[in-house]
Formats: structure tokens, C-alpha cells, sequence
């Protein structure tokens, strides 16, 4: 009697197990795809930044959309389309277009190519090509491919861009020893003692602060909000120019 109530007892016990395991993986993969999802919404498509280019070249020049599509010869609905970024347009249109705002394709080309590895270097740039815990996710890159003309999705890893990098942190690297090398005594034993504090966008840099450290055996820090120290530093010293009168010259 006792080993039948055990048997029952398991054969009860192990469907719940297996019906919460379903659940717990279900739940997985929503929360995977959800994510997925967001990420593919939060990543811009090529397209996209084409449109935005056009548009902002065509608002420069004082044009309307009607004038550009038609000296393009390219439908008003088809170019609104492309410059929203729902059209993906042929290298045959945007040599049309190019021509039709007066500007070159390769300059075009150029802009968005500027902008996409803007997005890359802010979501995964790193100096560092190990960051650990730190490490963020990959990026993921849509466009279309060049040989099938079919979407795809390229992911871009932040090793990847630190190791493009590398030479443009180098030359940062160099550039600080060469001004420690003209920096007084008196002046140099304090920036050992208290370090030196990075501002601007290139601070933001994942590992920027490590790395220099690690090079130049000096302290580095990264500024409080480095995007808009330097301009709140120069209207705190405008301010007081009777106590920051050595800033003046």
C-alpha cells in the first residue's frame, strides 16, 4: 500500500516538474525574443540612415521634395518613401538623387558610413579587449547584402571595434607621454599624486580610463559628466575670473 502511495506521489510529482520546466523555458524564450526584438528595433537599418542623409542634404539646400523627384525622375511617393527609410533604394537611384541634389554619391556614402560607425563605437566601441563583466552586447548591424540584394544582420562584437582602435588609442597614449615629457616638476608630481581626468566624448570610451592607466602608471579618472565638464569648467572660471586670472591670457 505504502509503495503505491510513493509510486503515485512520483507520478504526480514528475509531471508538475516537467509542466514548470516547460514553463520556466517558455518563459525563457519569450524573454530572448522580446529582448531580440528590441534590440533589432533599437539598431537602425542602412536604409534608414540613407533616408536621414537625403533629407537633411535636401532641407540644407532650401529644396522641397517635389523639385528633387523631379529633376530625379523619380516619383514624389517613392522618394518621400526612401527618405523615411521604408524604401530601399538601388545604387541607380542614389546616383540619380545624388545628381539631382548635386552632390556626389561617395559623399552620401560617406555620411551614412560616418553615422553607422558612430552608433557602433557609442554601443559597443571599447579600448580594451577584455572588459568582463562590463562587456556589453553585441551590435547588430542591418543592411542588405551586396551579392544576393536580400536583407541581413550582421553582429559586431566589442572586441572587434577595440582592435580597430587600437592605433587611434595608441596615438592618444603617445601624445600624453609626449606632453608629460614638457611638464614641469613641480607640476608633474602632483598629476601623479592626484591623476589625470579624461573629458569629452572620446571618454566615454569603454576601458579608455584602465588602459592609460595600465600604460602610463599614472592614475586616469573619468570627469563627471565628460560630454559638458569642460563647458561648465570654462563658465565657472568666466565667472570668477579674479580667482582663475592664471586661465586668462
Amino acid at each position: 500500500m505504502m509503495k503505491k502511495q510513493k509510486n503515485n506521489i512520483r507520478s504526480s510529482v514528475r509531471p508538475l516538474n516537467e509542466l514548470a520546466m516547460q514553463k520556466a523555458l517558455a518563459a525563457g524564450y519569450r524573454q530572448a525574443m522580446n529582448r531580440s526584438a528590441r534590440d533589432r528595433a533599437a539598431a537602425p537599418l542602412l536604409r534608414t540612415e540613407i533616408g536621414d542623409v537625403l533629407r537633411e542634404i535636401r532641407r540644407k539646400q532650401g529644396r522641397t521634395l517635389r523639385e528633387v523627384s523631379s529633376e530625379a525622375q523619380v516619383s514624389l511617393g517613392y522618394l518621400s518613401e526612401v527618405e523615411r527609410g521604408q524604401k530601399e533604394a538601388s545604387s541607380e537611384l542614389l546616383d540619380a538623387i545624388s545628381e539631382a541634389l548635386g552632390v556626389p554619391l561617395w559623399y552620401i556614402l560617406r555620411e551614412v558610413s560616418e553615422r553607422m560607425a558612430e552608433r557602433i563605437k557609442i554601443h559597443v566601441g571599447s579600448a580594451l579587449t577584455d572588459l568582463g563583466e562590463e562587456a556589453p552586447e553585441d551590435y547588430i548591424v542591418h543592411g542588405p547584402n551586396r551579392i544576393t540584394a536580400l536583407p541581413m544582420e550582421v553582429p559586431v562584437c566589442y572586441q572587434e571595434i577595440a582592435h580597430c582602435l587600437d592605433k587611434t588609442v595608441a596615438k592618444i597614449e603617445n601624445a600624453v607621454l609626449s606632453a608629460l615629457e614638457n611638464t614641469p616638476p613641480e607640476l608633474y608630481a602632483d598629476i601623479v599624486k592626484n591623476g589625470i581626468y579624461l573629458s569629452g566624448g572620446g571618454a566615454l570610451l569603454r576601458g579608455i580610463d584602465k588602459r592609460l592607466t595600465d600604460k602610463i602608471n599614472i592614475p586616469f579618472h573619468i570627469a563627471e559628466d565628460p560630454l559638458h565638464s569642460v563647458a561648465k569648467g570654462a563658465g565657472i572660471a568666466l565667472k570668477n575670473v579674479d580667482r582663475f586670472s592664471f586661465l586668462m591670457r
